[in-house]
Parts: structure tokens; sequence; C-alpha cells
């Protein structure tokens, strides 16, 4: 069974028929290892990137040890684990397990490894990947570039890092030598924690696009030399286009629809019910091809992994 949080799970959501809109009540208005040869650790927690305090809970000195994780430390301080505590403790496995699995890949596909497996012989490293892990050497190559930046953040990372920001904090290692803000990696880690905790913000939860925007202000990389714009619509059918870009221009105004929810919940909420209608409905034709954008779409940071109702 998927989970609700997962891309799975939200593919699952749009599948369903939504329920009819009702009058709202009152409670609606309410890392790797530095050195290649030393045992993987993710550096300790910092007190403070920049001049800021590290939020608590952020990163973890042990590597997957147990007795280090939230709900351990809440156990051994005689009080029963919070909602925070589990939150904080599958942030922290993920983005360890993310660096672990990247840190071993590298280690099986650089010492080539993969030619001492027992009981079988490989002819290639795409052989073994597929045989023993069920994987893409495209997918091993995404892991393995992913673990540099995502080791230098996950000590002050208070949300799942995604190899959407992954790509992003890479572009400012690729800087280094290249400007006096980045000398060595060492300064280039320094700035992939500023740069994440300057776009976490309040939420803790930045997106690929808001670390991109805080790094082209801090200077570590150059801005996009062209604006990003969505995909080209398909030419077949233009007039069905044009009757339906209102629409898609009233769902991305945010802003818009709040203050709708705050002025009128009740046209509020049949507003809601007809994009929720129009999903399940799109999701049913798009199939197998749409679940699987969408799913990119929320590994890359471009939508959340949580739908809160």
């Amino acid at each position: 069974m998927a989970k609700p949080n997962s891309a799975a799970g939200i593919a699952g959501f749009l599948a369903k028929p939504p329920t009819p809109p009702r009058s709202p009540r009152a409670d609606d208005l309410g890392g790797v290892p530095e050195d290649p040869g030393a045992v993987a650790t993710v550096p300790a927690r910092p007190e403070s990137v920049d001049g800021k305090p590290v939020p608590q809970g952020a990163g973890i000195n042990k590597f997957v040890d147990a007795s280090a994780l939230p709900i351990a430390q809440a156990l051994s301080d005689g009080r029963e684990p919070t909602l925070e505590d589990c939150e904080q403790q599958i942030v922290v496995v993920t983005n360890q397990w993310l660096i672990a699995a990247a840190d071993a890949l590298a280690r099986i596909h650089d010492g080539e490894l993969w030619r001492q497996a027992k009981g079988i012989i490989y002819d290639s490293w795409k052989g073994y990947l597929q045989h023993r892990h069920n994987m893409s050497p495209q997918r091993a190559h995404q892991l393995m570039k992913a673990r540099r930046s995502a080791a230098a953040v996950a000590p002050v990372a208070q949300s799942e890092i995604k190899e959407g920001h992954t790509r992003v904090l890479e572009k400012i290692f690729e800087q280094v030598g290249q400007s006096d803000l980045l000398p060595d990696e060492a300064a280039a880690k320094a700035a992939c924690r500023k740069v994440w905790m300057t776009a976490a913000g309040q939420s803790g939860r930045p997106s690929a696009a808001a670390l991109e925007r805080a790094a082209v202000r801090e200077g570590y990389i150059a801005a996009p030399t062209e604006d990003r714009k969505p995909p080209a619509l398909p030419p077949a059918d233009p007039p069905a286009w044009q009757r339906v870009a209102p629409a898609v221009a009233v769902a991305q105004d945010l802003g818009t629809l709040k203050a709708l929810m705050e002025d009128a919940p009740a046209k509020g909420f049949e507003v809601a019910f007809y994009f929720m209608r129009a999903a399940h409905e799109m999701a049913n034709d798009l199939g197998d091809q749409g679940r699987k954008t969408l799913e990119q779409a929320v590994m890359d940071g471009e939508l959340p992994d949580k739908l809160d109702f």
C-alpha cells in the first residue's frame, strides 16, 4: 500500500473520485566521509551557519546509530516521543539512506567490487545493478552524484533532501576555484548549508527553485540564462487550450484562491471540488505515464510530498 505522503500516494489520491462540496464548519476557518577510506559518517550538526542558529533536531551526529535517533533520545530523556520526534526520525533516516546508498554504490563501482559477487559472475556493472538491486546505471549515477551535496546539508536539514535539491547544490561545487567566494570544497559545503537554511526559511522545507534563487542571490552561481518555461503545449487542439487557459491561470494564483476561502468559504469549497474532480478525471486519462510524471515532479521538489486537508 502506498504511503499517503509519497508520490504514489498522491497519484492514488487523484485517482479517487472527490467528495462533493459541503458547507464549511467553524474549524475549517480557524554525509559521505571526506576521506574515502573512512567509516561513513554524517558531520555533526553545527551550532550555527553564517551567524544563524541551526534548528534543534536537524541532522544527527552518528550514522544510523539507533541510540542517537530522535525517538531513542526522547525515551532516554524519560518522555514519550512526540510527533516532531517521529517525523524528524523519518527525515534523518531517509537522508542518511540517500548518503549511505550513494556511498556504497560509488565504492562498488569505483573499485569494481561487483566482480567479487559470490554465486554468479556478472559481465558488466549494468548487469550487476539490474540483477542485484533492480536498478539502472542511470539511477545509480543519479544517486552517486547526489551524495556530495546531500552530505553537505544533512547536518542542518529538517526535511527530506531530494535529488532535485542536490542538482542545484552541485552547481555550487562546480564553481569551486572559480571565484573568491568558493576557494575550496570546504567553502562550497559551507555555502550549501547557508543556501539551504536561507531557502528553508520558516517552513524548513525548501524547494529546488528556492535553493537556486538563494544561491544566485548569494553570488555562488550565475542566474539561469533563460527563464524556465512550462512544457510546450501540443499543437493538436489549440481551441481547447484557449478554453482551459483561464482556469489554469486561476489554479496558479494561490493568493487569490486563499483570499476566496477567507471571504467566501462556501464558494472556495465549491471551486476546490471542481478542481479535484478535474484532477481525478485527468489522472485516469493520463494513466501510468501521468503518474510517472507526477512522481518525478515530487522527487524533484517541484510538488509537495504531502497534501494537507
